[in-house]
């Protein structure tokens, strides 16, 4: 019983851990400088730097524009 229990803990942990959501395809978008994770592209402005942290590796990016959308929404070039 507290075997399962433990097995059921466990589980539910492992699901909250963040490289196991990036591992599904995700990524986590921080400040260039890493003092920050960005949540939402209001907190963005053109030019900022950025890191996208993936599953095993990352990469650096610039923001070119910022604009309201929905998931699956075309971003205009500036």
């Amino acid at each position: 019983r507290s075997r399962a229990r433990l097995d059921r803990l466990s589980a539910q942990l492992g699901s909250l851990d963040p490289t196991a959501v990036l591992s599904r395809g995700y990524a986590m978008v921080l400040r260039a400088d890493e003092s920050s994770v960005v949540s939402a592209a209001a907190q963005l402005r053109p030019d900022d730097r950025l890191t996208l942290q993936f599953a095993v590796d990352r990469a650096g990016v610039r923001v070119e524009s910022v604009g309201p959308g929905e998931p699956g929404d075309e971003v205009a070039s500036p």
